[in-house]
């Protein structure tokens, strides 16, 4: 089995009626450390945030020689096997209202032609969300500083979307994020990620001044995790 399901150890809240979720969105992220990191706090912290409790957010850990695909293409191959898993499991509560969200960054795409991103958007199901950031989801974390858009990305536009490596381990991206977080965003302390949940609607606000549209992303800075979460939050089931 490729992906293993995350679910924290205690559940903020069930449905009260139930005592289930009733639908569910799986999520499948091109990065292994700091998406995953951050999606694992948003679960912790779904109440917190305004998600009703009718969703289920499970992050989806890529195992065994799946572990490093990251390519968008090879996450949608992930996600159509992971579909078929849960159809022929008499015993999953699989629905067709569940949803598979494709995390993944475009600054792979910096040297390829615009219509193989364009075939990849194109092979997005009904049931898959794209969730992309350019140049790299670590754009997303540095939307949680206040005025972050104003301080950080206008003042570096071209250098965020150039999004050189500077060291081994970091983009110019990222080291920019981790500078003004105060914690390196590379990095596997999970308490880094918790702390920013309570700035979630800061992000949410900054990233308005970037593109959000994925048909539209590819040359541009831009990121829409924060208009997924508020696409979550608008999402009530009864």
């Amino acid at each position: 089995m490729p992906l293993r399901e995350y679910r924290p150890l205690t559940r903020e809240a069930d449905v009260k009626q139930t005592g289930e979720y009733r639908v569910k969105y799986y999520v499948l992220c091109e990065g292994q450390n700091t998406e995953w990191f951050y999606f694992t706090e948003l679960c912790k912290h779904k109440k917190s945030l305004g998600i009703h409790d009718s969703i289920e957010i499970i992050p989806l850990e890529k195992t065994g020689e799946h572990a490093g695909w990251s390519n968008p293409k090879k996450l949608l191959e992930l996600a159509e096997s992971k579909r078929q898993e849960l159809k022929a499991d008499e015993n999953s509560t699989y629905t067709k209202d569940d949803r598979f969200v494709i995390v993944f960054d475009l600054d792979i795409f910096n040297k390829i032609e615009e219509r193989e991103y364009k075939e990849i958007l194109r092979k997005i199901k009904e049931d898959e969300i794209p969730v992309v950031s350019n140049p790299c989801y670590d754009l997303w974390l540095l939307l949680h500083k206040a005025n972050a858009y104003n301080l950080y990305i206008r003042p570096n536009q071209e250098d965020i979307l150039k999004n050189g490596h500077i060291s081994q381990k970091h983009t110019y991206t990222s080291d920019l994020a981790s500078k003004a977080l105060g914690f390196s965003t590379k990095g596997k302390n999970a308490e880094d990620f918790a702390r920013l949940m309570c700035k979630v609607d800061i992000a949410i606000n900054e990233e308005k001044n970037i593109c959000e549209d994925v048909n539209s992303m590819l040359n541009k800075i831009g990121c829409n995790m924060g208009a997924f979460i508020e696409m979550l939050r608008t999402k009530h089931y009864e």
